[in-house]
């Protein structure tokens, strides 16, 4: 009888020995243990109910578990694993509780994703993959047999060994992806000779976009199916225009858009709370571009408690700046803090002082182990500047010190370099620098400025302090001419420089940023190797030329007073002191 009931099943999977095999099992074992089949007569004591629990339990070894199921319409499969863990991504082995004691049989055998993916592809998020315990381990192993085992982690890791089911390890054909940074990739492809053969293919993904025609038209698209999925307001189109413009400065490019849509999702979502909030009829009720720079301005206010008591600090004095007058050896440069995820711009009063010496350009902030390895490669570039520019004839001697006035964090970064050649420049001529303009921008040893990061931030916030203590019409910032295409400054800023009571000045060369900021020309090198009479770069040459033969000077004079006392007796060194 069970070899008629089990002969479909045979025809089926003829093609398979495997299951040939374990079917002559399951008939061999149903005939042998018959009578657990036959149903018992009504339990009139506990131990007649408990032999009948026991018999149904034995019976679940007949049973079949669908360990994972294709349907052929569907295609292959495509999984996102959000956490992959062991468990989740080879399968477990369930237990069920029976009075006091754990148990398990193949009916509590569950697939993992590795499974459930067969014949498809399978997405695993790289840093939650390498955050699980024991999930990275047993990838390598896939990676290296093309087999998933169901293991229980207890038996690799615990101190007792666990009684558990030992399934056949299955092959599995799958295509593996993972997601996550260029610097997880890098590590692994370095150190890591399995995840080296085994994914070859990378693909960098970018996080702006060209801001074009096309890609406007599809996030306007994007806005829209946001606002009905999640039942907002409707979105005006001048709404839509100020959540692009918004794209295009968190991607810091007139030119790009960034590619980030969660932030513009969730910038969407807090504008429609703020035209909710309106008094308004329901009729009327749309999200404007006054409700999108309203909630730009909720989220900078609960973010900007830094910035709040910085600027508390710029209106009562206790963080000495000067936005109007002019002062020798003293500029306003420009930096930037980030505060989880928050940046704001923020003027820093640079000083420099020149003497005589050898040593150079001291950097202060080096001295102490403040400054990082990029701001003192701007100040090593400055050097080579001054040999460069002023040392063709005459050895160039002199000492010199910059500081960032009231800092008192590490800085790093070459986006200061112009404002301290400026200021060492100034110092050296004596000629006073105006402390309405602040500057920005890197510079090469060819006096060329280079474009830095963060321009938007940085001229916000000198703006910021220059309305805290007045706005003159005379005040403004000096950019790297090559930071024009970056500029996506706040509408306030906008209307100031229309108006002409805030000024931005784009430079491609350090002797502009000079005439701004002294007002008078900085000279160029004649065919006598002379500059220009009069200028500013004559005045730092002839300061150089005489810096130089004072410290030649003394150099000579120390010279003839060490020969002399290695010449002289004891007394006579004695009298002359």
């Amino acid at each position: 009888m069970i070899q008629e009931l089990l002969a479909p099943i045979r025809e089926h999977f003829g093609q398979h020995p495997a299951v040939l095999a374990y079917l002559d099992r399951v008939q061999q074992d149903a005939v042998e243990n018959s009578a657990d089949f036959v149903p018992g007569e009504d339990d009139e004591h506990w131990w007649q109910a408990w032999e009948r629990m026991r018999r149904q339990r034995e019976l679940s070894r007949f049973r079949v578990n669908p360990f994972v199921t294709h349907e052929p319409e569907e295609g292959a499969p495509v999984l996102f694993e959000e956490n992959p863990t062991f468990y989740n991504l080879f399968g477990r082995q369930a237990y069920r509780g029976d009075f006091g004691r754990m148990e398990t049989d193949l009916t509590l055998l569950e697939a993992g994703a590795l499974q459930r993916a067969e014949g498809g592809f399978l997405i695993l998020p790289a840093d939650a993959l390498f955050a699980s315990p024991g999930a990275w381990e047993g990838l390598r192993r896939f990676l290296q047999t093309g087999r998933v085992s169901i293991e229980n982690l207890g038996e690799q890791y615990g101190a007792l060994p666990t009684v558990a089911l030992h399934p056949q390890p299955l092959s599995v054909d799958v295509k593996l992806i993972l997601i996550g940074s260029g610097w997880f990739y890098r590590y692994l492809w370095y150190n890591d000779e399995v995840f080296r053969k085994s994914f070859g293919i990378r693909a960098d993904f970018e996080t702006e976009m060209e801001r074009t025609a096309g890609h406007e038209a599809q996030i306007a698209g994007y806005i829209d199916r946001v606002a009905r999925k999640e039942t907002l307001l409707p979105v005006e189109d001048n709404a839509i225009a100020a959540i692009i413009e918004q794209l295009s400065r968190w991607a810091s490019d007139q030119r790009k858009l960034s590619a980030r849509l969660l932030l513009a999702r969730q910038l969407l979502v807090e504008a429609s709370a703020v035209a909710q909030q309106r008094q308004t009829t329901e009729e009327e009720r749309h999200i404007t571009d006054r409700d999108v720079e309203e909630a730009l301005a909720r989220i900078r206010y609960r973010q900007n408690a830094l910035e709040t008591r910085m600027d508390e600090m710029f209106r009562d004095g206790s963080y000495l700046i000067d936005v109007d007058g002019q002062v020798v050896g003293q500029i306003n440069g420009l930096s930037i803090l980030e505060d989880a995820g928050y940046a704001f711009g923020r003027p820093n009063r640079i000083t420099a002082r020149s003497y005589v010496g050898e040593r150079g350009i001291v950097n202060i902030e080096r001295e102490i182990e403040l400054s990082g390895p990029i701001h003192s490669k701007g100040v090593g570039i400055l050097q080579g500047y001054m040999t460069g520019t002023y040392g063709h004839d005459f050895p160039l001697i002199f000492g010199a010190s910059l500081c960032f006035e009231q800092m008192y964090d590490e800085i790093d970064g070459d986006s200061a370099s112009c404002a301290e050649l400026c200021a060492l420049l100034s110092s050296l001529a004596g000629i006073g620098l105006n402390q309405g303009i602040a500057v920005t921008g890197s510079v090469n040893q060819l006096g060329q400025v280079q474009p830095i990061g963060a321009v938007n931030e940085k001229i916000e916030g000198f703006f910021r302090v220059c309305e805290i203590r007045g706005l003159t019409g005379r005040q403004g910032v000096v950019i790297p001419g090559t930071n024009l295409s970056s500029l996506m400054l706040d509408r306030r800023v906008c209307e100031a420089v229309k108006d002409n009571r805030f000024h931005i000045w784009a430079v491609s060369h350090v002797d502009e940023i000079l005439t701004v900021l002294t007002g008078m020309p900085a000279g160029s090198k004649e065919a006598d190797g002379k500059f220009t009479p009069g200028s500013l770069h004559a005045r730092v040459y002839d300061r150089l030329r005489q810096i130089s033969q004072l410290a030649r000077m003394d150099g000579r004079e120390a010279e003839r007073l060490r020969r002399h006392r290695s010449t002289s007796t004891p007394l006579q060194r004695f009298h002359r002191f």
